[in-house]
C-alpha cells in the first residue's frame, strides 16, 4: 500500500492529466477558432507528459522505468512546439503558420523524440538513469547530455516567444481581452518555474520533476479561460484579423507611410498605379498630400478622380501617415450630370415659355400670314433663339445645321435648327430657327420644337379649312386616279361594279371612317373582299353602305388633312375621280404634290372657281369637331333612320369611343342644330 505522501503525488498528477485532456476534448469542439487546434496538441502533449511521469514514479524495475521514461518525451518536445503555434494564431498572426513553417518548427522536436529513443546507442540525450526511492516513490536520477540541452534550449527558446507574442496581446488589447491573456500568462509561468527549477536541481527533491504538477495549475487557469472567457471566441485574432480584413474588404484605397514619406502597406483597392506603391515615395504616387486635418484634395489616377485625406499616425510623435484615397468618380459623373439636367431643365424651361407663348399666336391667329409671323416674332425675341423664319421647303425631320456664312452671327457656335411643318401628309413648308449655341441642344429640345412644328401645321391646316368655310369663293377640283392608286377603285375593279362614297368621318388616330355604297347593292360580298385588306381594321354593314375604318396612308388621307371638302367620289374599273373644294387662294398645287407623294402621279381633269352662293353652306351650329364627326358618323351609320340600322354602341365602337362619349357628343351638336335652326327661322320671320 503506498504512502499518503506517495498517494497525494499520484492524486495531483491525475488531476492534471484529467484537466488538462478534459480541455483537449472541449477545444477540439472549437476547432475552427482561431488558436484552437495548436491548443489541443498542447493539452494533448501535456496530458502524455504527465500519464507517463506518474506511471514511472509506481515503477521500480530499471527497464520498465526507463520506458516510461522514454515515454515522457512523446509529449516534453512537442509542449513548446504546440504552445508557440497557439500563440501565433491566437495573437493573429495565423498567416505565420504555414506548412512549411511548422515543418521547420518541428524539426528539432522530431530529432530530439529520435534521440530518445535511441539513446542506448549514443547517450547523447542522457547517461545513466539512477533509480531511488523517496517517500514511497521511484525518483529517477540522470546525468543529461548535449541533445537534451540542445531540446531544453529550443523549449525555452519557443516559450520565450510565446511570452512576447503574449505580452503583445496584452499591450494590445483591452478589456475583454486582457482577463483571458492574464490567466493564460500564469498557466504558461508556473509550469516554466516549476520545469527551470526541476532542470537545475532547486527543487526540494533531487531528480523529482515538478513540471508535470505544474500542469495543474495549467489546467484549471486554462480552463477558467476556455469556459467563464470563452478563450477561442474573444481572442485578440478576432480584432487583428478583422481589422485586415476590414482593411482588404474597403472598397476605398489606404496607403500606410512612414515618417520618411515611403508607403509601408497598402490594401488591394490602392494598386491603383502604374507599379506596386509599396515601397515608392508617396509624393511620387500623389500630386498634392493634405495634412491631418486639412480639407481632402482632388487627385485623378488613371482617369479616375480621388478625394485624399490624411490621418497621422501615433500619439505625440507621429510615426506615420495613413492616405485614404476615395473614389469619387461615380459622384463627380453624378454631379456633371445633375448640373447638365439642371441646365437642360433651364433651357426647356425657357423652352417651353416660348412654346406657350407661340400657342397663344396660334389660338388668336386665323390666316397663314399671322400664324407665321406671330411664330416667328416669339421664337425670335427668347434665349436661346436669335432669329426664325419659314421656308417652302420640305424636310422629312427635324435636323441641326450650321448657319449659312453669309447669315452667320460674331458668336462662334451658332446653329440652325431645320423644323418640319406638317399637319399628318399635310406639308407646309419649313420653321428655321437660329439658336446661339449648340453645345447644350439636347433630343428632348428638338423633339418639343418637333412637336411645335406639327402645332403649327395643325393650326395652318385648321386657317385653312376655315378659309374654305368662310371664303366668299371656292375652287373645285376634280382629280382622276388610276385602279392601282386607290383602295375603292382596286375594290371596285375586283367586283366588276361602281362604288360611291357617301360619307368620310375623320377619327383620332390618323383613321378613317369610309362609307361606300355598291352600285350592285351585293354588300356582302363587297364587306368580304374589304375584310381581307391590311389597311382595313373592321367592316360592318350598316344600311345600303358598307361602313369601313380605313388606316394608312390613302388619298382619302390625304385629301382630310388638308381641310377640303369631298364633293362626290366614285370609283369604278377604269379608277377613281374624286371632286374636292377648297378656299380660292388656297395652295392647290401643295394639295396635288399631297396626293402625288402617296400614290404618283394624278391627273387633274378640272379646276374651276365659283362663289359661296353656288357652294353648299358651311358649318353654321358652331359645333365641335367631335361632335361634327359624331353627327355624320350616326347619320352615315344609319342611326337616325327608322327603323336604326346601327345602334349607339355600334356607332361608338366603329369610332372607337366610349357610348357615353358619343350620346354626349350627339346631343350638344343635336341641340346647337335646333339652336341654329330656331335662330334661322327667327331672323327669317323678323324680316
Amino acid at each position: 500500500m503506498l504512502p499518503v505522501t506517495a498517494v497525494a503525488h499520484l492524486g495531483l498528477l491525475v488531476v492534471s492529466a484529467v484537466t488538462t485532456s478534459g480541455l483537449a476534448v472541449a477545444s477540439w469542439r472549437r476547432r475552427r477558432q482561431p488558436g484552437a487546434w495548436p491548443f489541443v496538441g498542447l493539452m494533448l502533449a501535456t496530458t502524455v507528459w504527465t500519464v507517463s511521469y506518474a506511471a514511472g514514479l509506481v515503477t521500480p524495475m530499471y527497464t520498465a522505468r526507463v520506458f516510461w521514461e522514454q515515454m515522457q518525451w512523446f509529449g516534453i518536445p512537442f509542449v513548446p512546439l504546440f504552445l508557440f503555434l497557439f500563440f501565433v494564431t491566437y495573437a493573429g498572426y495565423g498567416e505565420l503558420a504555414t506548412t512549411r513553417t511548422v515543418v521547420v518548427l518541428a524539426v528539432v522536436p522530431a530529432l530530439t523524440f529520435l534521440l530518445v529513443w535511441t539513446n542506448p546507442l549514443h547517450d547523447l540525450v542522457w547517461q545513466g538513469t539512477v533509480l531511488r526511492r523517496t517517500s514511497g516513490l521511484v525518483v529517477a536520477s540522470q546525468t543529461f547530455g548535449p541533445g537534451y540541452w540542445m531540446n531544453l534550449f529550443y523549449t525555452y527558446l519557443l516559450v520565450g516567444g510565446s511570452i512576447c507574442l503574449l505580452g503583445v496581446a496584452i499591450y494590445r488589447e483591452t478589456h475583454p481581452f486582457s482577463r483571458t491573456s492574464a490567466l493564460l500568462a500564469a498557466g504558461i509561468m508556473v509550469p516554466l518555474v516549476a520545469n527551470f527549477a526541476s532542470v537545475f536541481s532547486l527543487g526540494p527533491v533531487e531528480g523529482l520533476d515538478m513540471t508535470p504538477y505544474a500542469f495543474t495549475v495549467t489546467g484549471l487557469v486554462f480552463s477558467r479561460a476556455i469556459f467563464d472567457h470563452r478563450l477561442f471566441r474573444h481572442s485578440p485574432a478576432v480584432s487583428r484579423l478583422g481589422r485586415h480584413s476590414t482593411l482588404a474588404a474597403l472598397e476605398d484605397g489606404v496607403l500606410l507611410v512612414d515618417s520618411d514619406g515611403t508607403v509601408v502597406s497598402a490594401n488591394d483597392a490602392a494598386h491603383i498605379f502604374d507599379a506596386d506603391p509599396v515601397g515608392r515615395p508617396v509624393a511620387s504616387l500623389l500630386p498634392v498630400l493634405p495634412d491631418d486635418g486639412d480639407q481632402p484634395t482632388m487627385c485623378t489616377i488613371d482617369g479616375r478622380s480621388y478625394e485624399v485625406s490624411a490621418s497621422t499616425i501615433g500619439e505625440g510623435v507621429p510615426i506615420g501617415t495613413v492616405y485614404l484615397l476615395y473614389d469619387v468618380t461615380d459622384r463627380e459623373r453624378r454631379l456633371a450630370e445633375l448640373q447638365r439636367q439642371r441646365a437642360e431643365l433651364d433651357t426647356l424651361a425657357g423652352v417651353n415659355d416660348i412654346i406657350r407663348s407661340v400657342g397663344r399666336v396660334l389660338v388668336t391667329s386665323s390666316t397663314h400670314e399671322t400664324i407665321r409671323e406671330g411664330v416667328c416674332h416669339q421664337l425670335s425675341a427668347a434665349e436661346p433663339y436669335t432669329a426664325a423664319h419659314f421656308s417652302s421647303e420640305a424636310r422629312a425631320e427635324t435636323t441641326v445645321e450650321t448657319v449659312p456664312s453669309s447669315k452667320r452671327e460674331a458668336e462662334p457656335g451658332a446653329v440652325r435648327i431645320a423644323v418640319p411643318v406638317v399637319y399628318g401628309e399635310a406639308t407646309y413648308g419649313t420653321l428655321f430657327v437660329d439658336r446661339a449655341r449648340d453645345d447644350d441642344i439636347t433630343d428632348r429640345e428638338l423633339a418639343i420644337l418637333t412637336e411645335l412644328g406639327e402645332n403649327v401645321g395643325m393650326a395652318l391646316n385648321a386657317a385653312e379649312a376655315r378659309r374654305t368655310l368662310l371664303s366668299d369663293s371656292v375652287v373645285v377640283i376634280d382629280y382622276s386616279l388610276t385602279a392601282n392608286q386607290s383602295l375603292l377603285a382596286e375594290a371596285a375593279a375586283a367586283m366588276g361594279t361602281e362604288l360611291q362614297l357617301r360619307g368620310l368621318v375623320p377619327l383620332d388616330g390618323e383613321a378613317l371612317l369610309v362609307y361606300v355604297e355598291d352600285a350592285t347593292d351585293d354588300k356582302e360580298r363587297l364587306a368580304t373582299w374589304f375584310r381581307d385588306q391590311p389597311t382595313v381594321t373592321a367592316v360592318r354593314e350598316v344600311g345600303d353602305t358598307v361602313e369601313l375604318r380605313l388606316t394608312g396612308n390613302s388619298p382619302l388621307h390625304v385629301l382630310s388633312q388638308h381641310g377640303v371638302r369631298i364633293l362626290s367620289a366614285t370609283a369604278d374599273i377604269e379608277g377613281f375621280v374624286v371632286s374636292v373644294e377648297t378656299a380660292s387662294g388656297t395652295g392647290v398645287r401643295s394639295l396635288t404634290d399631297a396626293l402625288e407623294s402617296v400614290v404618283g402621279r394624278v391627273s387633274v381633269l378640272a379646276k374651276r372657281e365659283r362663289t359661296s352662293a353656288d357652294a353648299e353652306a358651311g358649318d353654321p351650329a358652331g359645333m365641335t369637331d367631335r361632335q361634327r364627326e359624331s353627327l355624320a358618323s350616326a347619320y352615315h351609320a344609319g342611326y337616325f333612320s327608322w327603323p336604326r340600322d346601327s345602334t349607339a354602341e355600334e356607332v361608338a365602337d366603329a369610332m372607337d369611343i366610349a357610348p357615353s362619349t358619343l350620346h354626349s357628343h350627339l346631343r350638344k351638336g343635336q341641340a346647337k342644330l335646333v339652336e341654329s335652326y330656331l335662330d334661322e327661322t327667327d331672323d327669317e320671320q323678323g324680316r
